[in-house]
C-alpha cells in the first residue's frame, strides 16, 4: 500500500484530536475510494 501525507487545517485535526477513537486513515481512505468510484462512474456516463 502506497502512504500519503496531507495537510489539514488546525481546527480540523482539533477536532480529530477530540476523537481519537476513530481510525482518520480508515476515513480518509474510504472517502477517496468513494470518489473515485464517482469519478469513474462520470466518465463512463461521459461516454454514452
Amino acid at each position: 500500500m502506497t502512504n500519503m501525507t496531507l495537510a489539514i487545517p488546525e481546527e480540523l485535526h482539533k477536532l480529530m484530536k477530540e476523537h481519537s477513537d476513530i481510525k482518520w486513515s480508515e476515513v480518509a481512505r474510504k472517502a477517496i475510494w468513494e470518489h473515485a468510484k464517482r469519478q469513474e462512474q462520470l466518465k463512463i456516463m461521459d461516454g454514452l
